[in-house]
């Protein structure tokens, strides 16, 4: 068995939720193979903050393209993963990159694998062609939900190469998260974790304040949280939202660093409030 792997997806610290697929993704293999070098493919620069995470994870970054990546999916066994893999907005990411890494990869005689995917409905012919037939490069694709599945085998990736298993963040080893503190004596305390994308959905922030005003009204406490840490994502629409509440002390936010940080936060919450699948 390939003793190195290198793993391909929205990683470099911008997103929190990804990079808890990351961490688990790299824990698995160091299950199964303790020896295997890992390699994380970037499309950017880093802060040393997410450097030290990976030195942490003892996974190597490698940037994508460059001559070190080629040399490193010639040798490494490919496992493209991330929360949102497929979806109709652009041919660059992720369907473009992810295309030319699974090809990249077939070219240099390895198996990729494409594991634990979101997909969204594809309606333009020209991405539709691109999955059915990149995609269909990796020995197996697996989806976290059923109807991401449909989405593949939908338009060509052969059925017998779709599968649907749970996110890989939920591989997680209990032993490596916080446990829940009860709070008996306060009142409620509401995580709220604010998720926006300003390219799809740029009026959130009306329903983002009702639902904050609305915990208020019956005694919660509210923290803000946001996974995705770009401006024009979750990010910015918390440092919004965050200003709109300044002088309510009932009203606090978190910015995270780490997977860890959020952690932090859902484990001293009574509940957490989010469309994003990993709390």
């Amino acid at each position: 068995m390939n003793q190195s792997f290198v793993i391909w997806g929205g990683y470099g610290g911008h997103n929190i939720g990804d990079e808890a697929i990351l961490w688990a993704m790299s824990r698995l293999i160091r299950k199964s193979r303790p020896m295997a070098k890992q390699y994380v493919l970037l499309r950017g620069d880093i802060s040393e903050n997410v450097a030290a995470q990976y030195r942490l994870w003892e996974i190597e970054p490698v940037r994508f393209p460059s001559f070190r990546s080629l040399k490193v999916l010639r040798t490494a066994r490919l496992i493209a993963g991330g929360g949102h893999l497929v979806h109709d907005m652009t041919l660059v990411w992720p369907v473009g990159w992810t295309s030319l890494v699974l090809l990249l990869s077939r070219i240099f005689g390895q198996y990729p694998l494409v594991l634990c995917i979101g997909a969204d409905p594809v309606k333009r012919p020209i991405i539709a062609a691109m999955i059915k037939y990149f995609y269909s490069l990796a020995s197996i694709c697996t989806c976290r939900d059923v109807a991401s599945s449909e989405v593949l085998t939908s338009v060509g990736v052969p059925q017998d190469k779709v599968c649907v298993t749970r996110d890989v963040a939920f591989a997680l080893d209990g032993d490596i998260l916080p446990s829940w503190v009860a709070n008996k004596d306060g009142p409620p305390r509401i995580t709220v974790v604010i998720t926006h994308d300003s390219r799809t959905a740029p009026g959130e922030s009306r329903y983002y304040s009702e639902l904050i005003q609305s915990l208020l009204d019956v005694g919660c406490t509210v923290r803000l949280i946001a996974h995705d840490l770009r401006p024009g994502y979750d990010l910015g629409l918390l440092l919004r939202i965050e200003a709109e509440h300044m002088a309510n002390p009932r009203v606090t936010s978190c910015k995270p660093q780490r997977v860890t940080d959020v952690l932090e936060v859902y484990a001293s919450s009574d509940a957490v409030i989010s469309s994003r699948m990993h709390p």
